[in-house]
């Protein structure tokens, strides 16, 4: 028996193990379809009364479109004014390319705030202060550890906080 003979009879074999074989005739691989399963029946649609006005559906749409809408409950410039004042910096040194101590922390600061009291991106903050997107995604990932730290830093943010009109 030569190699081609042997593959054919493991070929045969293997094809009769899976049950392709019909009496002597070999069933092609194609001819073979896996079970059909009956489908499912399509949902019963839900049905109305009388089908709603085109002002109540409106309605509705406004009222989910305000249920998922967090306000902004303070504006970036809001906040900017607020650390500027109690951080005793100026515009310049906020949103510039100053990295000192006192205006890094200042600028963490405002990121900070700035995240936690609007819906600003990270990428709109960096525009805002002029600053890279990476650079807010840092100083807000960081500044909770340093206020932790420095409790004249919290007490200074807890002073901005509450002059802004937070919650907590």
């Amino acid at each position: 028996m030569n190699y081609a003979q042997k593959l054919r009879e493991e070929h045969k074999a293997r094809r009769a193990r899976l049950g392709l074989v019909v009496g002597s005739a070999i069933v092609p691989l194609s001819r073979v379809r896996p079970p059909q399963r009956e489908p499912e029946p399509p949902p019963e649609p839900e049905l109305f009364d009388e089908p709603p006005s085109r002002a109540e559906i409106l309605a509705i749409a406004r009222e989910n479109y305000e249920r998922r809408r967090i306000p902004d409950r303070v504006r970036i410039s809001d906040i900017e004014e607020a650390v500027k004042i109690v951080f005793q910096i100026t515009s310049g040194e906020l949103c510039g390319d100053h990295r000192d101590r006192r205006t890094f922390t200042a600028r963490s600061a405002a990121f900070w705030i700035a995240r936690k009291m609007t819906n600003a991106s990270y990428a709109g903050l960096g525009r805002y202060f002029n600053k890279d997107h990476t650079s807010v995604i840092h100083a807000v990932n960081t500044f909770p550890k340093r206020m932790h730290d420095d409790p004249d830093l919290a007490g200074a943010v807890e002073s901005i906080l509450t002059a802004l009109g937070a919650d907590e």
